[in-house]
């Protein structure tokens, strides 16, 4: 899909109509990140948009973000999803916070998250600090064979490296995109000392993913 219109194989999970867009950029899909997330408790991010996706795959697509996704957790990217307990979610997201009241890399982190029965299984991550460019373009792909996910990312569209992979058994599954606000992770939340929260820096906007393309391609034997 290259956006100029949304296809019939789309569908919207807790669509929000004033949080997306097909004409703020034109050519391109901005969605608005809002409240919430689909992380542990946290089952209510809107303007998740899918669409069937149950063989196996090679996902692309190029994201514009609006600027580094801020605290507590803000991120946007490439979902596979069954139901908000069960997904890989591969996105650019908010660094986590350390023990102490700084964040950790301003520039955010790519993530690559398994959730399975409302638990998090596995996650990976990777600062971005010296990776993405002033223009805040990230290119990112996503490949499932049988239940491995691989997670590649590039700056320039040309050059792919391979982030991380990860294993997950979902079923009924569909694929699309997703940006959030979040939530603060809990276990961070209990590590800061009182009113250490508000040291960290708040967002300068709203966070939004421009996304230039989403290209999905079978790769099951035939």
């Amino acid at each position: 899909d290259e956006f100029k219109a949304l296809g019939s194989q789309w569908n919207w999970v807790r669509e929000n109509r004033s949080g997306w867009s097909l004409t703020e950029k034109p050519g391109f899909l901005t969605i608005t990140a809002a409240p919430g997330d689909i992380t542990d408790a946290s089952n209510n991010a809107g303007n998740i948009l899918l669409q069937s996706a149950n063989t196996d795959w090679t996902i692309d697509t190029k994201v514009v973000f609006s600027g580094a996704p801020g605290m507590p957790a803000q991120s946007a990217g490439i979902v596979a999803y069954q139901c908000d307990d069960n997904f890989v979610k591969f996105v650019y997201g908010a660094a986590a916070m350390g023990r102490g009241r700084a964040p950790m890399g301003g520039a955010g982190s790519l993530q690559l998250i398994v959730e399975e029965n409302g638990n998090q299984a596995s996650s990976a991550s990777l600062s971005m600090a010296d990776v993405i460019k002033a223009d805040n373009t990230l290119y990112m792909r996503l490949v499932k064979k049988g239940d491995l996910y691989t997670a590649f990312y590039s700056v320039d569209g040309r050059k792919f490296t391979e982030f991380a992979q990860a294993k997950a058994v979902l079923k009924d599954i569909q694929a699309g995109l997703i940006a959030s606000e979040g939530v603060q992770n809990p276990a961070f939340a209990r590590m800061m000392p009182p009113g250490g929260a508000a040291a960290a820096p708040a967002p300068a906007g709203p966070f939004k993913a421009s996304f230039d393309y989403f290209k999905i391609s079978n790769t099951s034997a035939k």
